[in-house]
């Protein structure tokens, strides 16, 4: 459930049954400057539950920096550079609990594309919570 006020007296209750929506990988700068990739989200309906984001990058879990401004999440695991991955998984509800779950594979010439099924899948995307 979310909810618009339309006066300091009313308000208007609906049902959220919209996923986020999530952008393809996208190469971005991390803390101290340092290459990463980001993946886009958003819901027009409901905030983000940035603690319930999961991210995946060739298997390896990062941490999800949400950066809230850009509305973007980044990759970040001390030790690991995503910036040549081959897999990207990445998942993330809003605060009535849909959740969007996506998987890409690296094309030939350096984009992302969502992966068929079987490809890039460890069966790992699972919020938090739920582990």
């Amino acid at each position: 459930l979310g909810f618009r006020t339309r006066e300091l007296r009313s308000f208007e209750v609906y049902l959220d049954t919209t996923r986020p929506a999530l952008s393809d990988p996208v190469a971005a700068r991390g803390e101290n400057r340092s290459r990463t990739l980001g993946v886009r989200a958003g819901d027009p309906q409901a905030p983000l539950d940035a603690g319930s984001a999961v991210f995946f990058v060739d298997g390896i879990r990062g941490i999800p920096i949400y950066d809230p401004d850009g509305s973007i999440f980044l990759f970040h695991r001390p030790g690991v550079n995503p910036a040549r991955a081959r897999c990207v998984e990445f998942s993330v509800a809003d605060v009535t609990g849909q959740r969007a779950e996506q998987r890409w594979s690296r094309t030939p010439d350096g984009r992302f594309e969502p992966a068929s099924d079987g490809v890039c899948a460890t069966g790992t995307l699972r919020s938090p919570q739920s582990r």
